[in-house]
């Protein structure tokens, strides 16, 4: 274990106590207890396949993997000088292994995974720092530091090729001057070839790279955003349009394109323009001096005006993205403004928006034109210089004729390459706004991946709430939805919560659920506090059923089992047997693997999507089971059934079911009411009747 230690300090440049010499761990608490040592923690992880291919790709994270005896012990760290992962089994280095082949060396969801990560520290692509966009955009080149390093050097190469020509024609000029057309030009002719060749060569290696680059940054950016998204915390996105928020998702493919501009031709130009400078100091100080002026002068103005076009870019994507939230919001509600008659509000909301984009857009162009015209003035009043003195020269014989065709050869390069640089501005502050706007997915703050794991239970888990408390803010209001709630719930008990609409019994289940962290008082759950319990374990031992429970786009079998693994058909079917929506899935066109529009909408019924979700929940063979009321309205033939399923003494969960249904609360072991946000009853369903009867009148 010490070896790993020194490892894993390596890899995060932890400078911790001197490590004490130490055997290998046998229990969860004697590992954190050793990476204490040197300031780390291990995160559990409930990894899926797809999740643990999908961590493998990222290669940002070392992987501990355990045998469930704790005996076997398999260590896993991105290496930093090639592609690949390091591989230790105990003391022995294995080798250095691609994503996958690593489930055959020992790291696959049969073990138990742990992320080795420093205290307090969330993993986060992007960043929820205030810095500066040009800082972000470096932050982006440099985690992908060794192929923009390639392309770089591929464009100081195509560079310093491009501006050889120029001397060698200068040189071929002198050398028919002299009649000298055998040695002499064959050589030079030679060596052209040759320049142009590597010219070519270096110019589709960028390319091949940049393809490469594109292509990560897709990858890592897609794997990331799935990563973050189920993982916000609610209370950082609750007031969030969601949608138009990943919306900007679609900012990579502007990267893309962008960057591609950025590290193709930027680098070149750039260094056409200063290699151009250098070279023609050579035929003239003067030549050098001037440019070197005039271009100084240049680079001054378009620093003056880089915020403010970098500014009224971003207003421009603001406006845009504000047009696509609106066309959503259109096409969700087109039945509200088909069935009005098509309202003023559909018009005079769109022209607003319009009228924004235009503005802004108008704006951007002025500056963007202004600076262009700056480039275009530097063009002209360089060409005139050049071609004026260069004249003057070569009349004065300060020049010969070589001399003044090759500088005015690099001139007409230099010109090219800030022409190019003209029209790559857009393309600059473009990738700048782009990578701000891609950002915004990574702002919202995410739960924490470090906790206790929840053990599994045969009998559900035990949950306990003390003086539970949560607050509210709307606007300059603050107001108390939970009232110091304080209840015990035993291991395999049903509870039927019930109370008036607004009461507080939904808030009471988010945050049982993890939902809302910012709660006043204790939860346990099986003797752990619910902020020390790993959140992702607290998911895979709870089943919901919730009111906000979605029907994704996907298949039939891939709603019921969210692609958790070890759900066999036989399992399933006998769910939706037990449901009763077994018969009328398999009459889908498709049977279960029918794939379904969002939300089912125009295939499931609403009380097929309601049992779908119940299904998924009870396949998650809980330790806990949480159902709102998903069947109010549904008459108690069909749902009576469900919940003697649900409600079942001989049941290996416990259950929190919310209804107003005395038939359904008949069936529960203890009866909990809420009122406006305070528990006024708790106790049987008998004393229940004996004193609050009267609510369920």
């Amino acid at each position: 274990m010490q070896l790993y230690l020194k490892l894993l300090a390596d890899f995060y440049d932890q400078k911790g106590e001197e490590i004490r010499l130490l055997g290998w761990p046998s229990s969860f608490d004697v590992l954190q207890e050793e990476l204490g040592q040197i300031g780390l923690v291990a995160a559990s992880q409930f990894f899926s396949r797809q999740d643990l291919q999908a961590h493998f790709m990222r290669r940002q994270l070392p992987l501990l993997a355990v045998s469930p005896d704790w005996r076997r012990f398999f260590l896993a760290i991105p290496a930093k000088e090639e592609e690949g992962w390091q591989v230790w089994e105990g003391d022995r280095y294995k080798g250095c292994f691609s994503p996958a082949e690593l489930p055959q060396q020992g790291f696959d969801i049969g073990q138990l995974l742990y992320l080795i990560i420093p205290r307090g520290w969330s993993p986060s692509p992007f960043s929820s720092e205030s810095i500066s966009p040009i800082k972000r955009l470096f932050r982006l080149f440099s985690a992908e530091g060794r192929l923009v390093g390639y392309i770089y050097l591929y464009a100081l190469t195509a560079g310093g090729a491009n501006l050889l020509v120029p001397v060698i024609i200068q040189a071929i000029y002198t050398y028919i001057q002299t009649l000298q057309w055998v040695t002499g030009l064959s050589t030079l002719l030679l060596l052209a070839a040759v320049i142009l060749i590597v010219w070519v060569v270096v110019r589709i290696a960028q390319y091949i790279l940049l393809e490469h680059l594109q292509r990560r940054i897709f990858l890592h950016s897609t794997l990331e955003i799935v990563y973050r998204v189920p993982r916000w915390l609610v209370s950082a996105v609750i007031r969030e349009n969601l949608p138009g928020l990943i919306n900007r998702y679609f900012e990579i493919f502007t990267l893309e394109k962008d960057i591609s501009k950025l590290l193709l031709n930027l680098p070149a130009d750039l260094l056409t323009v200063l290699l151009g400078i250098v070279l023609l100091s050579f035929y003239a100080p003067f030549f050098a001096f001037t440019v070197l002026l005039v271009t100084a002068f240049v680079v001054f103005l378009l620093y003056l005006s880089f915020e403010e076009a970098y500014k009224n870019k971003k207003e421009v994507s603001n406006r845009k993205y504000e047009m696509a939230s609106w066309l959503e919001e259109v096409a969700r509600a087109f039945l509200a403004f088909k069935v009005t008659g098509f309202p003023a509000l559909l018009y005079s909301r769109t022209q607003e928006i319009e009228e924004k984009y235009l503005t802004s857009r108008e704006k951007y162009f002025r500056l963007l034109l202004r600076q262009k015209t700056i480039l275009f003035s530097y063009q002209v009043v360089i060409a005139l210089l050049m071609l004026g003195v260069g004249a003057a020269l070569v009349i004065g014989r300060q020049l010969s004729l070589g001399q003044f065709v090759a500088s005015e050869l690099v001139l007409f390069l230099l010109i090219n390459a800030i022409q190019d640089i003209i029209y790559n501005l857009d393309a600059l502050y473009g990738s700048i706004v782009s990578i701000e706007k891609m950002n915004q997915i990574f702002e919202p703050k995410i739960e924490s991946i470090v906790g206790i794991p929840l053990p599994s239970s045969s009998q559900g888990y035990s949950v306990s709430f003390r003086e539970v408390s949560l607050y509210r803010r709307q606007g300059e209001r603050t107001f108390q939805v939970l009232k110091g709630i304080t209840f015990d719930l035993q291991p395999g008990e049903k509870l039927g919560l019930t109370g008036p609409m607004g009461s507080g019994k939904t808030t009471l289940l988010y945050t049982l659920y993890g939902l809302h962290e910012d709660f006043e008082g204790d939860i346990y759950i099986e003797g752990i506090n619910l902020r020390q319990v790993d959140r992702l374990s607290l998911r895979r031992r709870t089943g919901d059923a919730l009111e906000v429970g979605e029907i994704i786009e996907a298949s039939v079998w891939d709603n019921l089992t969210l692609g958790l693994p070890h759900l066999s058909w036989e399992k399933v079917m006998e769910v939706c047997d037990q449901l009763g929506i077994k018969e009328e899935l398999d009459h889908l066109p498709e049977g279960f693997f029918t794939r379904l529009p969002p939300q089912g909408r125009g295939v499931l019924s609403g009380l097929t999507k309601r049992k779908l979700i119940l299904a998924r929940a009870l396949l998650m063979r809980p330790n806990l089971l949480i159902v709102e009321d998903l069947f109010v309205g549904v008459d108690w033939e069909q749902k009576g059934p469900i919940y003697d399923l649900v409600l079942d003494s001989g049941a290996s969960y416990t259950a929190i079911v919310v209804s107003q249904d005395p038939r359904v609360l008949q069936k529960c072991d203890k009866i909990a009411l809420l009122w406006k946000g305070e528990l006024t009853f708790y106790g049987t369903y008998e004393d229940f009747m004996k004193t609050e009867k009267l609510f369920l009148l």
